[in-house]
């Protein structure tokens, strides 16, 4: 009964390591071609959901920053269009075109809010950037 604690600590990283095989020798399938996937869209996990709303969220903002700071939008008109942008075009990919229940995956505040401060900081680089350098 006597056992070290080195023979037990090698034993769970024995089965750790077992375990990750069988893990790892399933094939994966990018996020990316789970999010364009329609037919896969009820298998995705919160995890996943909130990977696309993230990243997502992300290519909003990047893309608004670049197209607003190079058309020279000033002020507010520019800000809200990335609140409005960001917030409700990823939760409408979410719910009408994957179908997904935000109620299975956090609730609505949850994925209004992920990877919302990221975004907000790329549309600002983007935007000041392209607006400096071709306005100012």
């Amino acid at each position: 009964f006597a056992r070290s604690r080195t023979d037990l600590s090698l034993e769970m990283d024995s089965r750790r390591q077992k375990g990750k095989v069988a893990e790892s020798s399933k094939p994966q399938r990018s996020l990316f071609s789970r999010a364009t996937t329609l037919k896969n869209a009820k298998q995705l996990d919160t995890d996943d959901v909130l990977d696309i709303t993230h990243w997502t969220r992300q290519a909003i903002g990047l893309a608004l920053g670049v197209g607003l700071g190079a058309a020279g939008v000033e002020g507010m008109v520019g800000f809200m269009l990335f609140g409005l942008c960001a917030v409700f075009i990823p939760m409408a990919y979410l719910k009408h075109v994957l179908g997904v229940n935000d109620e299975e995956h956090g609730g609505a505040f949850q994925l209004m809010t992920e990877g919302l401060m990221p975004a907000f900081a790329l549309y600002t680089l983007g935007w000041t950037s392209l607006f400096s350098a071709w306005v100012g």
